[in-house]
């Protein structure tokens, strides 16, 4: 078994049940409850508020996960990047572009 490093923009799915309709709620508190992500998904999927952009996936933080900052049993819902910002190369990126040598995002897990 290897560890991936991950990434990415992302809430506590319970941080949106206020934002449901009341008649969408207890659904809603029920998959929440049950730690149903795979139900949470396809119920954000038709009912997410109009305020929220796209989820990209929902995420279960279990013991097999490492994170600092993230809550073990916690279901977490992830975001693209690009629905949330938008990102201009500068002059300097724009002239190394040019020059061929433009560095590129990458993302790695150190072990130390």
């Amino acid at each position: 078994m290897k560890n991936y490093g991950a990434s990415g923009y992302l809430i506590k799915a319970s941080d949106i049940e206020p934002f449901l309709p009341v008649l969408h709620r207890v659904e809603y508190r029920e998959l929440l409850e049950n730690g149903d992500w795979e139900g949470i998904q396809e119920f954000l999927e038709e009912n997410l508020p109009p305020i929220f952009p796209p989820c990209c996936e929902v995420y279960l933080h279990s013991d097999e996960n490492e994170s600092e900052d993230l809550e073990h049993g916690e279901i977490y819902v992830t975001f693209d990047e690009s629905d949330l910002f938008v990102k201009t190369p500068t002059p300097i990126m724009q002239a190394l572009e040019t020059a061929k040598v433009a560095p590129k995002f990458q993302r790695w897990v150190q072990w130390g």
